[in-house]
């Protein structure tokens, strides 16, 4: 007997949108632009942050797994603290984890251990970004062929 995946039908779909709602709800214009609900485009930030918090670890650990993971968790380490966002800062730090990343604009911290950025880091950083989707791409095939979630 064949039975459904456990990620098929309308539960998972019905979670997605709400997710990418969640995502959206910070962004909506009366949160920012309009005192009366101010709170409610906090809430939403804090939803946002606290959903994400997870996936975010897990990014940055598939980019110190896939590039260089010495640096890169010890600038996550070190560094991912240093920025506002909690899922933006250990994202950032480690993947600058081979070249500093230092954005003057915004007077957010430096990141990374390694030389100042240069054009030719663009291309080392999409090669490290194919390198995590690969690796997240066989997981999820090593996943479908041995079973699913069971």
């Amino acid at each position: 007997m064949v039975s459904s995946p456990p990620y098929s039908g309308s539960a998972w779909e019905a979670c997605a949108v709400w997710l990418s709602a969640v995502r959206l709800m910070p962004w909506i214009p009366c949160g920012v632009a309009n005192e009366r609900y101010r709170y409610f485009g906090w809430a939403a930030a804090r939803l946002d942050d606290v959903l994400n918090v997870i996936p975010a670890h897990l990014v940055a650990f598939s980019d110190a797994l896939m590039g260089q993971f010495s640096p890169a968790m010890a600038s996550w380490r070190q560094q991912g603290n240093t920025w506002k966002s909690p899922n933006a800062g250990p994202v950032t730090a480690a993947g600058a984890g081979r070249a500093v990343y230092n954005s003057v604009e915004d007077d957010r911290s430096q990141l990374g251990c390694g030389n100042i950025v240069q054009a030719v880091d663009i291309k080392r950083c999409l090669q490290l970004i194919y390198c995590c989707l690969f690796l997240w791409l066989v997981i999820i095939a090593v996943v479908e062929v041995f079973g699913g979630w069971c």
